[in-house]
């Protein structure tokens, strides 16, 4: 079997999708259980952001079943069963290819894969942060002074996908929830680094490791509360609640109810405060060190958005 490294084939460290794109593709897809091909649609982007021969290319020397492999668990159709894995791979390429998300050119051999852009234009492969031409750094989701010119561009708005689930193979067992789960958390920490209340709090966490608190209902916004530019995501309460357990019993979201806004030390309005969603997705390792689970050391956090990590907090607490 092909025991090539995720990122040893060349694959990008994480892939930005436009809002639109996750409401317009990746919802549906999940909606209707098709997790699978969002797998390896963000499995092909990923592998296929550096092509230096052309936009978009996937390199023909990776196998149907590696593809298979990084998405799902090897053993699943018998370690060596190619026959099972590239049926099932080139059942989510057929998908994919209907949603205009990539293009294959037949010939002899494997067919050419070319990943195209998820503007859904038929153009080629392209980065949102790019389109927004704000020179976005690396480990930001959208830089805070780019909040005005998201809302002029905000079909260029986008969710970054942390690849490292591919490589320690954290993906490889998710499904629909989990995936929505992820994308509605991603999208919260983009708005959270938005907000320029909660700078303090959030400066120093890198990518995936933000803190938000908008209700799960926020992200369908199937009443228009929201701002006209915002774009809403059609996941369902239900799914994402189910996803948001499953994502917890991982470890990868840590949760924590709290009566005083992070941003100000004011009272929430709400009788029961809000729910504080802390993202644990800068390291997904399936060994990670687990860390800011407990109730008491989520309220340090949110009580002091000034300090300069966690590990002093919790320095902090287990001196107290």
């Amino acid at each position: 079997m092909d025991s090539t490294g995720f990122y040893e084939a060349g694959a990008h460290r994480r892939v930005r999708l436009r809002e639109t794109y996750v409401r317009d593709v990746v919802a549906p897809l999940l909606g209707r259980g098709a997790g699978g091909a969002v797998k390896v649609d963000l499995l092909l982007r990923a592998l296929a952001w550096n092509s230096s021969d052309e936009p978009g290319l996937v390199s023909p020397d990776l196998t149907w079943e590696r593809l298979h492999d990084w998405c799902r668990p090897p053993a699943d159709f018998g370690q060596t069963d190619r026959i099972l894995k590239r049926k099932w791979v080139s059942d989510k390429l057929d998908q994919l290819e209907r949603v205009g998300t990539l293009r294959r050119e037949r010939g002899s051999g494997r067919p050419k894969i070319v990943v195209l852009s998820d503007a859904r234009n038929g153009a080629a492969l392209d980065d949102p942060a790019a389109a927004l031409s704000l020179g976005i750094p690396d480990d930001q989701h959208l830089a805070p002074a780019a909040s005005s010119a998201a809302a002029s561009h905000p079909n260029d708005t986008y969710v970054s996908v942390l690849c490292d689930g591919f490589e320690y193979g954290r993906f490889t067992r998710w499904e629909g929830p989990q995936f929505a789960a992820y994308f509605a958390a991603m999208i919260g920490e983009r708005y959270a680094r938005n907000d320029p209340l909660m700078r303090p709090l959030l400066a120093e966490r890198p990518a995936g490791a933000g803190i938000w608190f908008r209700k799960l209902n926020w992200f369908a916004d199937v009443e228009n509360l929201r701002p006209d530019h915002h774009i809403r995501i059609p996941f369902s309460e239900r799914t994402l609640s189910r996803g948001f357990a499953l994502l917890r019993d991982e470890g990868l979201v840590s949760t924590v109810r709290s009566a005083t806004d992070p941003r100000t030390g004011h009272p929430f309005r709400t009788k029961y405060g809000r729910q504080i969603y802390f993202n644990g997705f800068h390291d997904l390792r399936v060994r990670r060190r687990q860390a800011l689970q407990s109730p008491r050391a989520m309220h340090a956090v949110l009580a002091r958005p000034h300090a300069s990590d966690d590990a002093a907090i919790l320095a902090l607490l287990s001196k107290s």
